[in-house]
């Protein structure tokens, strides 16, 4: 069953529509791959309780079909873009491109809990296993997060710009 992490709860409880599209991309740079479902869990969770529209319509702005030319920088840009139109055919694309250029990396989150079945890296089609609260959860970390933190910083930096560009523009449509 699906727990909203803290940030989100708090965003969605005060219905700050703002807060919670952070809060969901947030989610997203910090699980690109969707594993588990978490990030489609909390905009699920998100929209179920909001009292105003999560999603605007989709600005038929370019998306790259062809996953040849999906790269990290790639991901960066739609990430930035969900900020100016946050669709869902976007959200959703992210995800999609996402688990092409961040892939699995063998990382086994402490949050798993009971039943929840691990990824399988090998390519047959055998049961997978579980992990029930009493087994220990192996820490395997693959990925070192240096480039997570690249973007993050990379996003903070996006949104306090998109934060000076929606002021100087608010104060310009008040003259």
């Amino acid at each position: 069953m699906f727990q909203p992490q803290n940030f989100l709860l708090e965003a969605v409880s005060k219905n700050d529509i703002e807060q919670v599209r952070v809060a969901l991309s947030t989610y997203l740079s910090k699980n690109p791959t969707n594993e588990q479902n978490e990030v489609i869990h909390a905009a699920e969770y998100s929209e179920s309780r909001l009292s105003e529209q999560l999603w605007v319509q989709h600005d038929d702005m370019f998306i790259e079909k062809d996953s040849m030319k999906w790269t990290t920088d790639y991901l960066g840009q739609l990430k930035s873009d969900l900020r100016y139109n946050f669709s869902k055919e976007r959200f959703m694309f992210i995800i999609e491109v996402g688990k092409k250029v961040r892939p699995y990396k063998g990382k086994i989150s402490p949050s798993q809990t009971f039943e929840q079945p691990l990824r399988s890296t090998a390519p047959h089609s055998t049961p997978k296993p579980t992990v029930s609260r009493q087994d220990p959860i192996p820490e395997q970390v693959v990925d070192t997060g240096k480039s997570n933190t690249k973007w993050l910083v990379i996003a903070g930096l996006g949104g306090l710009v998109i934060l000076a560009i929606a002021i100087i523009l608010i104060t310009q449509n008040q003259k």
